[in-house]
């Protein structure tokens, strides 16, 4: 179940769905960088004249036990479970 529980195209899925897109459904895969570059792409579509409309944005939760295990891994994830409101900060360097 690892694969459809990671999918990063499930949310950009479920809106073409929801709205009846009728051109495809694109999903840009660049970590924190993915919602600017989902609007990049629409600007583009405008532009060149390949859409008349399109419908763009960004999302992030990939919460699986997996993926949390490879960013505490990496030490990327806070440890500072005691302390919620000071635990999305940057940490010092460790000597």
């Amino acid at each position: 179940m690892l694969i459809p529980m990671d999918m990063p195209n499930g949310p950009a899925a479920y809106v073409g769905l929801k709205l009846g897109a009728r051109a495809g459904v694109f999903t840009p895969v660049s970590a924190c960088a993915s919602g600017a570059e989902a609007i990049a792409y629409g600007l583009d579509l405008l532009e060149l004249d390949r859409a008349d409309l399109v419908v763009v944005g960004g999302t992030e939760a990939c919460i699986h036990p997996l993926t949390i295990s490879g960013f505490a891994q990496m030490r990327a994830m806070s440890t500072r479970n005691d302390d919620p409101a000071g635990a999305s900060r940057p940490s010092r360097p460790r000597p």
